[in-house]
């Protein structure tokens, strides 16, 4: 009998937080709908190199991003929402280094990136 009224209990907290968690996350964020034509979908267990330092890559839950000297940070990005990862890239001209964010957004499961400076 206690094990039913646990199963219950933890069936109905799991119901709470997926409840808070689609009510807060509804809405596509600000950032992508203003600037969504600048946005390039990042497909499941593709590789975007970052310049000559940093190179992104998509799991299925975790995002990675591999320093070329440095470690692998792992990033998890929550439905409908957008990550501001700080990453330096390098001036093809001359050796000059430019500190930036790439943003990635997670709309409904599907991943799209972002790189503010183009060469």
């Amino acid at each position: 009998m206690k094990s039913k009224k646990v199963l219950i209990l933890s069936l109905l907290l799991v119901i709470a937080l997926a409840s808070i968690v689609v009510a807060v996350n509804f809405e596509v964020p600000q950032e992508y709908q203003q600037n969504q034509m600048f946005f390039r979908p990042f497909p499941l267990d593709q590789n975007v190199l970052l310049g000559d330092l940093f190179e992104m890559r998509r799991g299925i839950i975790f995002m990675w991003v591999s320093e070329q000297s440095g470690p692998t940070n792992r990033y998890f990005i929550f439905i409908n929402s957008c990550l501001n990862i700080p990453i330096k890239l390098t001036s093809p001209h001359n050796s000059a280094i430019a500190q930036t964010d790439v943003i990635v957004c997670n709309i409904w499961g599907a991943m799209y990136f972002r790189v503010p400076i183009m060469s």
